[in-house]
């Protein structure tokens, strides 16, 4: 893990692009509903059911960290935007197996689809959402990542193998 010297993130690559500007948890609350920050404690209670996490409050959202990011949340006027990353894009029945709203889905690679999802209550943390929150968490933490150290040597011998 890299920590940035400035600000002192942690990251799972060295030298990572990032924004060093940290801001507090009453920065995203500031003049919304109490009932939205009991939503966000209770998110991140479920949260830590799955194993260590992260919190780190940013300009634009409150990302949560396993090694690397696996949510993000946004505070709106109503509601929390929760984003999960996941290492697939959820079908139409699937969306619609969950409480919790999905507003939106984008691709970044064909393995990592971030997912946008408006939570108004408690209720929305259902077990179709806590499903997908443990499926970001896994991604999050990498489970099953090789060091760098291994991927190149077995790129390495891979490249050194005559072909037959």
């Amino acid at each position: 893990m890299w920590r940035c010297p400035k600000c002192g993130r942690r990251f799972a690559n060295a030298n990572q692009w990032h924004s060093c500007a940290v801001q507090t948890l009453d920065y995203h609350f500031a003049g919304k509903a109490p009932r939205l920050r009991r939503l966000y404690r209770r998110l991140l209670t479920l949260a830590r059911r799955l194993g260590p996490v992260t919190v780190v409050p940013q300009k634009g959202k409150i990302a949560l960290y396993g090694r690397v990011t696996f949510a993000g949340v946004r505070v709106e006027r109503g509601a929390l935007r929760v984003g999960l990353m996941l290492s697939r894009r959820l079908t139409q029945p699937e969306q619609r197996q969950t409480a919790a709203h999905c507003v939106s889905i984008t691709s970044y690679l064909p393995n990592r689809h971030g997912h946008s999802f408006r939570i108004h209550a408690a209720r929305d943390f259902d077990a179709g959402f806590l499903e997908l929150l443990a499926e970001a968490y896994a991604l999050g933490r990498q489970a099953g990542r090789r060091p760098r150290t291994d991927r190149g040597a077995t790129r390495r011998r891979r490249e050194s193998t005559p072909q037959v």
